[in-house]
């Protein structure tokens, strides 16, 4: 009994200094915040000062494009109240500790120290839990604020040079995402009446329809004798009835939001898991984006990751599932490399081709329509109740993370691994039964973000369940 005595002093004397630690570490972190608030502000006034210097704004305190650039600021103020609801969490817990050292101890009186031991552990293991939060939120919290300080300074220089252009319409997502992406080559302007429809399409829709997205209407086409995919933006009767001014301001932006998946298809052309872009068209006052087609080029009919898993084929072998999984891997990998996000993946955004060169489908990652960058990325609104309870029950956007659904956290790689781990969740539930595919797939699902494993450790878990399967 006197062992387990001195065994349970010696744990309160270990739980006291732990917390004289998290103390530190809170004062650090506050410190912390409180000068990247002051940081901020500062960047703020100093964007507002230069703005008039540029002639952007006539006087201090007008809003113009800087509102554009206050804005990206703005979300890095969004991730410093995170890390101060991180904080709080942590007096929590230290004030639950604090009570727990405080309060007479019947165990202790007893000797029986079995409980005390489980409750001591769990509180350390919570508490550990809640620092290890804190110095992620920190870690991703400084390491986007010195992306923010040198893009800030180039997205600037970009929108001044483009003040007078059609970028002037883009909300500032996109346009983040143009600057990282311009390009000087230009896509070609394809003539709409060299577009056609293709003879032998076995497309179920009058105008050969063949896919909708969240800002437009997907369609078969014929360009030089080669199916293409024509991406045609969305625009309402009301716009159409709508006066010059107005309808000009709608093609304006379409044709900026139109430019911005352009460039991300230039970006991307060199890698084999992402569609070819081949020019742009003016269809009815819509300028719309013509794609290389993905699927049977003959009949124009496509083949989606979600057809390919609800309905299970066995012309896919299980060498073709991993080369699938492959190709999304490394595509999402080298769309981040480049600082971008995709912030849609999904089954039906995947699309699969044979190839009958290497004898083998090959998956290609579409709809770049809510792209973003690292640094600039997307911010959810708030979620209407009946959304949330639909998205915990499990019926609506399971492909998103929940940090982003429920916390109105902004997207980030994290978030794209999240989706890409559903996506392999469906693949290794359906078609390809793997234990180290499953064990990946909890770890890229995890509903804490900084638990989600990183691109090399996804790259070297594949390749190991590929092996395992194809040996």
């Amino acid at each position: 009994m006197a062992k387990e005595r001195k065994e349970l002093k010696g744990k309160v004397a270990e739980m006291k200094k732990q917390k004289e630690v998290l103390e530190g570490k809170v004062t650090e972190a506050e410190t912390r915040g409180k000068g990247m608030e002051d940081e901020l502000e500062a960047m703020k006034a100093a964007l507002n000062t230069a703005a008039v210097d540029f002639g952007l704004l006539t006087k201090v305190g007008d809003t113009l494009t800087i509102t554009d650039l206050c804005q990206s600021l703005d979300d890095m103020s969004q991730l410093n109240a995170h890390m101060k609801l991180e904080i709080n969490d942590l007096e929590k817990a230290k004030a639950n500790l604090e009570e727990m050292l405080k309060a007479s101890d019947p165990f202790l009186e007893s000797g029986d120290s079995g409980d005390d031991r489980s409750i001591g552990e769990r509180e350390r293991t919570e508490l550990k839990e809640t620092v290890k939060d804190l110095r992620f939120q920190t870690y991703k919290q400084e390491h986007l604020l010195k992306k923010v300080r040198y893009q800030l300074s180039e997205f600037h220089e970009f929108m001044l040079e483009k003040r007078d252009s059609m970028f002037a319409d883009m909300p500032y997502v996109d346009r983040a995402v143009v600057m990282r992406t311009y390009s000087d080559v230009k896509l070609k302007t394809i003539d709409i009446a060299d577009l056609s429809f293709l003879p032998d399409a076995q497309v179920d829709d009058d105008e050969d329809q063949i896919g909708k997205g969240a800002f437009g209407k997907v369609f078969l086409r014929q360009y030089k004798g080669e199916a293409v995919a024509v991406k045609v933006p969305y625009v309402s009767v009301r716009v159409k009835e709508e006066d010059t001014e107005k309808r000009m301001i709608r093609i304006k932006a379409n044709h900026a939001r139109t430019t911005m998946e352009a460039f991300v298809h230039l970006t991307l052309a060199d890698h084999p898991s992402f569609p070819k872009a081949i020019g742009v068209v003016d269809i009815d006052g819509a300028p719309s984006l013509v794609l290389e087609f993905l699927g049977d080029k003959k009949t124009g009919t496509v083949f989606s990751l979600s057809q390919a898993i609800k309905h299970p084929s066995q012309s896919l072998t299980q060498r073709d599932w991993f080369g699938i999984i492959t190709d999304i891997v490394n595509g999402i990998q080298v769309l981040h490399a480049k600082g971008l996000l995709h912030n849609d993946l999904k089954p039906n955004n995947i699309l699969l081709q044979w190839n009958y060169r290497d004898k083998r489908w090959h998956a290609f990652i579409i709809d770049m329509g809510k792209v973003s960058t690292q640094t600039i990325p997307l911010k959810h609104r708030h979620m209407p109740e009946a959304d949330r309870e639909e998205y915990n029950d499990g019926t609506l956007y399971q492909h998103l993370a929940p940090e982003y659904m429920l916390d109105q956290q902004p997207m980030s790689i994290q978030t794209d691994i999240f989706s890409v781990g559903k996506m392999l969740g469906r693949i290794e539930g359906k078609v390809v039964k793997s234990r180290i595919l499953r064990e990946l797939v909890a770890e890229m699902t995890n509903i804490k973000p900084r638990l989600r494993p990183s691109w090399k450790h996804i790259e070297k878990a594949v390749a190991k369940a590929q092996k395992k399967c194809l040996s």
